[in-house]
């Protein structure tokens, strides 16, 4: 395997039977499907609004904690 530098990244090359070819160019296209999966998944969890009227938060959660309630959260 041979490394060389182009425009300040790393490039690598290096030789492959062409069994070995196959199998690697197969692992690449069953990687960029997972990856588009999770982009996918991740996506539709972050879908703005899909929490509201099943999520309700007590006005008392946005009050300033109590220098108790910091001690015991900060473990001091």
């Amino acid at each position: 395997m041979s490394k060389s530098a182009k425009k300040g990244r790393e490039v690598f090359s290096f030789s492959l039977m062409s069994d070995q070819r196959d199998e690697f160019a197969a692992f690449l296209r069953r990687s960029l499907r997972a990856d588009e999966q999770i982009k996918a998944e991740r996506s539709a969890k972050r879908k703005p609004g899909r929490l509201k009227g099943r999520l309700i938060v007590d006005p008392a959660f946005f009050e300033p904690l109590s220098d108790e309630e910091v001690k015991e959260l900060t473990g001091e």
